[in-house]
């Protein structure tokens, strides 16, 4: 009988896969040390078949082609940051460039984003070059310049890098753009662009969003409020932009967030809904063959309509290898079947990686796969209807399994409810997909529309009502949870060789636990170490206000200019605490003046918002802040400091000046609008 591992060579496959991505996102990767590494593999491999008979090494032979898939992940990466970067319209010489909008826009009251596709960069002698890019564009929806897919514009000037602002634990938006491929921002006005012409996008695209547009009039002639409105699109279709931020985060804190982001569960109910409709065509003469066709056909038509997201994408390609199985009557493991989905995509899409919908999806269906057969064997009951309640509980338990590291890594928050939310929620959502699809279905029929219309209205506010009382409860959820990469990496890691131990009872699976805790032991006390012993200073990203502060062990000092001391606790310092944890915190107003603060290594400080010619500006950190000009080469001819920080919320004219004086001086500086966040380590 196959070994745990042998029965899956996809998993082993995959995990070597991800170590080559994360391996090229971190570190450099050279494409001859790459070649060697695979070259060394194969040949390891070549000599292990022809001496089989005197080398007899299975665990030579797995390293090898682990080696190999490593490589191959390094190098999937690697060919789409350089197919990113080939052509790209930054290193042209234009005055000008043609985009076209690739998605739907969207609208947030009187303005609008969408992503676009560089066309052609156009000369000086109006020459049309051929380019690659995207861009994401801004703009106030409006006749001259209306948004719509489809639709090019020739923009002449206003395109920006995206600028990170590296504020330590912050949401690094620059990256997340970068991973999409995208490098460059615009906001469209009349005095700079134009529409070239309108709706040129795919045809099979331009149907897919007028039948969301369909959906969306559909329920909103048929239902009564906008929360409703925005629900049911979310649940039927994954468009989430338009909840509430109150009822967006009430189902977080109970655990169901899941339930409006199309997923897994949402191609599962349209897969059963396709299965029961079409189950008759299996009496006809290759009825099975066609039944499988339109499946296909059903389920990837539905990933269309959602727009494709990773976690649909995953679920959709996992349903194919279950339909196209069961028309070549081999079953195979379902980890092996969900690991041969998540290869393909990423070989594709290597950044879809770092997507949380598909880290999401990915890990609750492997703890589904994984514990729900063990944890639904734990209770048996008399009567059915006990059963199925402890299928959703089962389901529920072995689904959060594997989503907890993640949810606390990024939301840092655990719903304690998430039992009793899924219990309730799960089914009534489940009505209203099927209830929804029905509203379609009869949408020309006014009185049965209205009167479904009606019923999806109070269930949609039945689930809302149960999450928003939930979420209200005492200790509805644990905030503030701080995971590090290595707790994240021990969890999985302890999560398989559980997996194995219930599947085979190995006890080697123990001893790897018991050896996973000591190694995680390890890294915690030498975190706990690196936090007492942290001195540093960080200026903050902040376009309108000045803010800094001073790290000394666990005591955290904070000084800040203006009133908006709540934003700055949410916004900026708690997210550092989730990364560098302080006992303490002590806070102190600024107000326009010039200060100097001493910092834990004695050294000065200077925040200069008014004109100062102080000389005792040698080895000090100078920052330069506020709109009020400085004489900055008279203050350099008298002294020399250590380094100049430039404030976001200098003019932008009058900072090109300071950079000039700057390197003219030679003095080492740090441009916060450009480089984002100050950090240094005291």
């Amino acid at each position: 009988m196959p070994s745990f591992w042998q029965q899956m060579p996809f998993v082993r496959i995959l995990i070597a896969f991800v170590m080559g991505i994360i391996w090229t996102e971190h570190f450099s990767f050279s494409w001859l040390n790459g070649a060697l590494l695979a070259l060394a593999a194969f040949v390891s491999i070549i000599l292990t078949r022809l001496f089989s008979k005197t080398i007899n090494s299975p665990l030579q032979l797995g390293l090898a082609y682990f080696t190999i898939f490593i490589c191959l992940g390094a190098c999937c990466l690697k060919l789409d940051i350089n197919k990113q970067h080939l052509g790209h319209f930054s290193a042209q010489n234009y005055s000008a460039i043609l985009v076209q909008i690739t998605q739907k826009p969207q609208f947030t009251h009187q303005r609008w984003k969408a992503e676009a596709e560089i066309i052609a960069c156009y000369t000086e002698e109006k020459k049309a070059i051929p380019c690659s890019g995207k861009l994401l564009l801004f703009g106030k929806n409006t006749p001259a310049l209306p948004a719509h897919y489809g639709n090019q514009f020739l923009i002449k000037s206003g395109i920006q890098e995206i600028v990170a602002n590296n504020n330590p634990g912050g949401f690094n938006f620059r990256t997340f753009m970068q991973r999409k491929g995208i490098f460059h921002q615009c906001f469209l006005a009349e005095n700079s662009a134009i529409l070239f012409r309108p709706k040129q996008g795919n045809t099979i695209l331009q149907q897919v969003f007028t039948f969301q547009d369909y959906i969306h009039q559909s329920l909103q002639k048929n239902l009564s409020n906008k929360n409703e409105i925005a629900i049911a699109e979310a649940l039927l279709y994954g468009y989430d932009k338009d909840i509430d931020e109150e009822i967006n985060d009430a189902f977080s804190k109970t655990g169901t967030l899941h339930v409006l982001a199309v997923s897994g569960m949402h191609v599962g109910l349209i897969f059963m809904l396709l299965n029961w409709l079409m189950s008759w065509l299996v009496k006809l003469p290759h009825g099975k063959g066609i039944k499988a066709i339109l499946e296909l056909f059903g389920i990837w038509l539905y990933a269309l309509i959602c727009g494709l997201s990773p976690s649909i994408l995953r679920a959709c390609v996992m349903f194919s290898f279950v339909i196209v199985g069961k028309q070549l009557s081999r079953s195979s493991n379902p980890f092996n079947s969900l690991s041969a989905a998540g290869f393909l995509l990423l070989a594709i899409k290597p950044y879809m990686l770092y997507n949380v919908g598909f880290q999401l999806s990915f890990a609750a269906v492997a703890g589904i796969l994984g514990f729900y057969p063990f944890l639904n064997l734990l209770f048996q009951f008399k009567y059915t209807l006990f059963n199925e309640i402890w299928k959703i509980i089962a389901i529920s338990l072995a689904a959060q399994t594997l989503t907890i590291p993640i949810s606390i890594y990024y939301f840092h928050q655990f719903p304690n409810y998430f039992l009793l939310a899924n219990l309730l929620i799960i089914p009534l959502s489940t009505l209203i997909i099927y209830g929804g699809i029905m509203l379609l279905i009869v949408s020309p029929i006014q009185i049965l529309a209205t009167w479904l219309g009606f019923l999806l209205g109070k269930l949609i506010t039945l689930i809302t009502g149960i999450s928003l009382f939930l979420a209200q409860l005492p200790y509805s959820s644990i905030d503030s949870i701080i995971w590090s990469i290595p707790s994240i990496c021990a969890y999985y890691l302890i999560g398989i060789a559980c997996i194995q131990y219930f599947s085979s009872r190995n006890s080697m699976a123990i001893q790897s636990i018991l050896l996973i805790l000591i190694v995680l032991a390890f890294f915690g006390l030498n975190r706990s170490w690196t936090n007492h012993k942290r001195n540093s200073l960080c200026i903050y990203a902040r376009k309108h206000s000045l803010v800094l502060q001073v790290q000394q062990s666990y005591t955290l000092q904070i000084w800040h200019r203006g009133n908006d001391s709540a934003g700055i606790k949410e916004k900026l310092v708690r997210p550092y605490l989730m990364v560098y944890p302080a006992t303490h915190q002590k806070w102190h107003s600024l107000d326009s003046t010039n200060y100097c603060l001493t910092l834990p290594s004695k050294q000065k400080l200077y925040v200069l918002q008014q004109s100062c010619l102080s000389k005792n500006l040698d080895h000090a950190i100078v920052l330069l802040a506020g709109k009020k000009p400085q004489n900055l080469m008279q203050l350099l001819d008298q002294s020399k400091p250590q380094q100049v920080i430039l404030h976001s919320d200098i003019p932008l004219y009058r900072k090109k000046i300071y950079i000039t004086i700057l390197q003219k001086k030679q003095i080492p500086y740090h441009d916060i609008t450009e480089n984002g966040a100050f950090e240094l380590s005291l």
